[in-house]
């Protein structure tokens, strides 16, 4: 059965993916731009919505999935158009008498890059803008090996790849293995080769670029995970946490007990552990 993933707005992202029982294949992806050949909104959307029909017809869809909208103080430009955008798909899709399922923004995030924003690394990698949309292309391919080229072809024109389509693709498979169930994914798409843009400056996503990712190997020496690893991803062999971590063996000498004259030796950050790290006493000073 065939689905259609939709990444609403001026520049559409698709998805075309086909659930059998537990496996998923992606049988098509590309994106749609709303021409604006009209001053009313209400023409622009009934352009969106023949072209939904038109993709229900062409693979016999039989479910629609969009992306929500978020309102946002900071991004409220845009807001009613890309409102009446969102109606025209699940409108085109009860036309065609289906079945249509709305997606959390931050929920699809979350599950194909583990977070909603990219880490600090990346912004120094690929800077803000660039960033929030190359952090899903990086965890499609090094998740589910999905690869796309630098460029799309618009009729005979070759432009920047669209990072709508990276989205669509994402929610996709945030649907189909979070609301069906999927658990193998299957993408058989050809990425064709790279093109060298030459002298124009085209921000593109570079795989080689894409940095080793290690799993934190420090082990814990006490509390509830005594004896368990860290396990945190990070661009580094030890976490942010633990990298700086030294070991050190307190160098407290017990003074009376059993242990009188022994070291105590437990492991700690500083030269004395948590337990003889005391402050000195003040020395009290007599009033003449």
């Amino acid at each position: 059965m065939n689905h259609l993933i939709v990444d609403p707005g001026d520049k559409n992202g698709f998805c075309v993916i086909k659930i059998d029982g537990e496996n998923v294949e992606i049988l098509e992806y590309g994106f749609f731009d709303v021409k604006k050949t009209s001053v009313y909104l209400a023409d622009l959307c009934l352009s969106l919505e023949k072209w939904v029909k038109a993709k229900i017809k062409e693979w016999n869809v039989v479910e629609v999935a969009r992306e929500d909208y978020f309102f946002s103080r900071s991004y409220a430009t845009g807001s009613k158009k890309n409102v009446h955008y969102r109606a025209a798909i699940d409108r085109a899709a009860r036309k065609s008498n289906l079945h249509y399922e709305i997606l959390n923004i931050s929920s699809w995030k979350v599950f194909i890059c583990g977070r909603t924003k990219p880490t600090k690394e990346q912004l120094k990698q690929y800077g803000d803008n660039d960033a929030k949309k190359f952090m899903i292309q990086e965890s499609l391919w090094e998740t589910y090996g999905i690869k796309f080229p630098n460029y799309n072809m618009n009729g005979k024109r070759k432009i920047k790849f669209r990072d709508d389509i990276t989205d669509a693709v994402g929610i996709a498979l945030y649907y189909a293995c979070k609301i069906k169930n999927c658990k193998n994914v299957k993408c058989d798409i050809e990425c064709p080769k790279d093109i060298d843009w030459g002298n124009r400056k085209v921000n593109v996503f570079v795989y080689a670029n894409i940095k080793k990712k290690y799993k934190c190997g420090y082990v814990f020496k006490s509390g509830p995970r005594k004896g368990v690893k860290c396990f945190k991803v990070s661009y580094e062999v030890m976490c942010k946490t633990h990298i700086n971590k030294k070991e050190i063996k307190c160098g407290y000498v017990y003074k009376r007990g059993d242990k009188k004259g022994n070291l105590c030796e437990k492991l700690s950050a500083n030269e004395m552990c948590s337990l003889h790290r005391r402050k000195p006493k003040m020395k009290k000073v007599e009033k003449k």
